[in-house]
């Protein structure tokens, strides 16, 4: 492990002295979040920002403890506590010279000044009042726009917002020995461009680490292309890996980002992300990577001991690979026609197992698009890659929708299987057309209805296309204490088969298999009636608080109390009945809507919610103390069991499996009684093997500092029964957090193990540093793959 860190610090050492022999180098900022912080502190340079009368603005107003001039005299010289201010500049200093006819001003001794917005200070400085144009003597300027401190000999301020200097030290980080600096024999800054420095040198600590002939850093808020801060790797799989980003900001709606990255034990690849927001309603996300991988896998016997590629039977021969995944979400003309499109298309079965973790990693893609799109993509070691396109309206009444849908089955590919017996389903394409549930006619009834054309193709198989026709009509009863809604709708499936072609048993998607289909009929129809109700309740109390009431003063605004809790109970009862159809195998199959399997289940269950009222005391906007509420579900209990008549009647299968008509009891709880704590678990538990079959459970605690630690469990258990097969075993532990061991140093720790197999699954430390200049991470992680070490840079400039 020593060798491995030092081995990464030699590398980034080597990295800085190579990018020391760059002089086009410059350095990328994307946006953050709003920053202002003074040059220096202090009350000599405090200065009054009152508001003034129009009149006032831009009229110079002096004062001094002593002013002498003659009445024939050029200018006025002032002697302690020295103030020029026209009501938005200030400017202060020991002594002062103020030539009246031109407007300028020489200050000199303890030089301070809010000077169009940005902070300066200096020994000796001249100013022009009319051109807002000067110098500075030994000077350091705050630029706030930029957020840049700069340190100079001899500092030039320009028109424009602009500033040029010679032996100068520009930063970010506040404090007379900042974390990192740039010193540079001269440079100039203008604020909607870039700070040009010449003969620079990167500084740690005042310590040089790095030189740089010239650079560019940016010099405002905005976006601003150049080189992102590089990451580091390392680990058995990859080798030592750098991976360096480019950030090209193309115009105010678009950014590309280019990803070199490059791997000793596997080669180069390079990555692109394109990223843009047309107008509210339009954004995208297109990704793309490229590897010429320097290993294959021709034969089983290459990855028999690879773990997290697993013992799948499949090859990979291609040295070339690739990752294309996208969201988009526009529109087709006018905004109401929405357009959503998802891509995710791979080389091979292996490539997202492998490249799971840094800038080009699967997780990093698939939690970006699940924040900014809600949409997800397949897990990483899913074979079929789903990609669709997707085009909708809605009307008052009605909706209609287009789909293209093509799934990408990766074991057919790379010679794996031959690509004319790939049976995955493809639809090209799907319309719709949806009417919303309305009161049918001005009666009573409700009514709504589906219906669906859907175009098959597929390599091998059945393939043909389907007219899928849905209506349901409803009858809500409503009383005081009862709601009771039942409903009665009919599914049809109309087709025409192009091409019939099974082979054997076929599985379905419930898991079932039925024979061989021999029907010759083009054109089959299949209907099924569709019948049941809802019923459900709600019965409530509420307790209030004993605890005496908050008195309205100003000494106990921020407190607060709980008025109340709120005790709801809702119990629900569904039933949902299809006739149980046999003899279906001269229809076609192309999905789960092509079977009806019948139903004549019950469900019943009982949901208990506490919920609490809260009241705080505030000030309200003319300053007297107020009474604010608040409410939240803080606890909930769920419980939950099925009936399945069809299953109390199977006489099919009966020496193997015995009838179990009661599903498992499913009890979901939800606690989160203050700020802070917070308790999410779902059990499965089975009358008949009287124990729990699943369960998934997580209680966390996040504290006031912002430090929080979690511990979860994952339990699924293996089941043989004629309604659930699962042969594998899960049992997951999973425990960790952040703490906030300082202000700026924070620890995460994440550990899973897999306690059905005695196996670690991941034992991960993350170690992070973060200033208002910069931020340092250093991640290991421990996986049954391999160790994994990765080093982080983020400077803001």
């Amino acid at each position: 492990m020593k060798q491995r860190l030092l081995f990464v610090s030699v590398a980034l050492l080597a990295l800085l002295c190579l990018s020391a022999g760059q002089p086009w180098l410059l350095f990328g900022d994307l946006p953050r979040q709003n920053e202002q912080q003074l040059y220096a502190e202090g009350p000599d340079l405090t200065f009054s920002q009152a508001p003034r009368s129009p009149e006032d603005k831009g009229k110079w107003t002096f004062t001094a403890d002593s002013i002498s001039a003659d009445h024939d005299a050029e200018y006025v010289e002032a002697q302690g506590e020295c103030t020029f201010t026209d009501g938005e500049n200030t400017l202060r200093a020991d002594f002062a010279r103020y030539y009246k006819q031109t407007g300028w001003v020489i200050l000199k001794g303890n030089v301070r000044a809010l000077w169009v917005g940005d902070f300066l200070e200096a020994e000796e400085a001249e100013f022009d009042l009319t051109t807002m144009l000067g110098w500075l003597k030994n000077g350091k300027v705050f630029v706030t726009k930029a957020h840049r401190y700069l340190e100079s000999e001899y500092i030039n301020k320009y028109k424009g917002d602009s500033y040029s200097f010679k032996n100068a030290k520009v930063t970010s980080c506040g404090g007379d020995k900042p974390a990192w600096s740039l010193t540079a024999e001269e440079g100039d800054i203008t604020l909607d461009g870039y700070a040009k420095l010449w003969h620079t040198a990167f500084r740690i600590r005042d310590t040089p680490v790095a030189y740089l002939p010239y650079m560019q850093i940016p010099a405002s808020g905005k976006r601003q292309s150049g080189f992102l801060m590089p990451e580091l790797s390392s680990s058995n799989r990859f080798g030592f890996g750098v991976t360096q980003p480019y950030y090209w900001v193309v115009n105010d709606e678009m950014d590309m980002t280019f990803y070199q990255n490059f791997m000793s034990a596997r080669g180069y690849r390079q990555g692109l992300e394109l990223r843009h927001t047309n107008n509210a309603h339009t954004k995208g996300y297109w990704r793309f990577d490229w590897l010429n991988d320097s290993r294959v896998i021709a034969s089983t016997n290459d990855d028999e001991d690879d773990s997290l590629l697993g013992d799948d039977g499949l090859l990979r021969p291609n040295r070339n690979r690739w990752w294309w995944r996208s969201k988009f979400n526009g529109y087709l003309g006018v905004p109401s026609w929405r357009v959503m499109v998802d891509l995710d298309l791979a080389s091979d079965q292996d490539y997202l197992k492998e490249f799971s973790k840094g800038f080009l990693g699967y997780k990093r893609s698939h939690d970006e698009m699940l924040d900014e799109f809600g949409r997800d993509i397949n897990p990483a070691d899913d074979p079929v890659r789903t990609n669709v396109a997707l085009l909708t309206r809605d009307y008052d009444s009605f909706g209609v929708a287009g789909k293209l849908e093509y799934n990408q089955n990766l074991e057919y590919w790379n010679g794996n299987a031959p690509d004319e017996s790939d049976p995955t389903l493809q639809t090209l394409p799907e319309l719709g057309m949806f009417t919303f549930k309305d009161s049918l006619l001005d009666t009573p009834l409700e009514f709504e209805n589906t219906v669906e054309f859907d175009a098959f193709h597929r390599n091998w198989g059945t393939k043909g296309q389907r007219l899928r026709v849905n209506p349901e009509v409803s009858l809500p009863l409503k009383t005081d204490f009862l709601t009771f809604i039942p409903t009665i709708g009919m599914e049809s499936n109309f087709y025409n088969v192009d091409r019939w072609q099974t082979d054997g048993n076929q599985t379905l998607a419930g898991g079932q298999t039925e024979g061989n289909n021999t029907a010759e009929d083009s054109n089959p129809t299949s209907l099924a009636l569709n019948a049941g109700f809802t019923m459900f309740s709600e019965l409530s109390r509420v307790y209030p608080s004993e605890d005496p009431a908050l008195e309205l003063n100003v000494d106990n605004v921020g407190q607060s109390r709980w008025e109340s809790i709120k005790h709801s109970i809702v119990p629900r009862v569904s039933y949902d009945y299809q006739p149980r159809r046999t003899g279906q195998t001269d229809k076609p199959y192309f999905d789960e809507q092509d079977r009806f399997f019948g139903q004549n289940e019950l469900t019943y269950s009982l949901t208990n919610v506490l919920d609490r009222k809260r009241q705080t005391v505030t000030l309200s906007g003319d300053g007297t103390p107020s009474l604010a509420s608040d409410y939240l579900d803080f606890a909930r209990l769920r419980i939950e069991q099925s009936f399945d008549n069809n299953e109390a009647t199977r006489k099919d299968s009966l020496d193997e499996y015995k009838r179990r008509p009661f599903s498992d009891i499913l009890a979901e709880v939800m606690i989160s009684p203050f700020g802070g704590l917070s308790l999410m678990s779902k059990a499965f538990y089975s009358p008949y093997l009287s124990k729990i079959t699943e369960n998934e459970t997580t209680l966390g605690y996040t504290f006031v500092d912002g430090s929080n630690v979690f511990l979860g469990y994952d339990f699924l258990d293996t089941r043989d029964e004629y309604k659930y097969q699962i042969r594998d075993k899960i049992q997951v532990l999973r425990l960790g957090g952040n703490y906030n061991i300082a202000r700026n140093l924070v620890l995460g720790l994440e550990y899973r193990r897999d306690l059905h197999q005695g196996l670690d699954l991941e034992k991960t430390i993350k170690l992070s540093w973060t200033d208002d200049c910069y931020e340092v991470g250093l991640d290991f992680s421990q996986t049954p793959d391999g160790p994994d070490i990765g080093l982080r840079f983020e400077l803001t400039f």
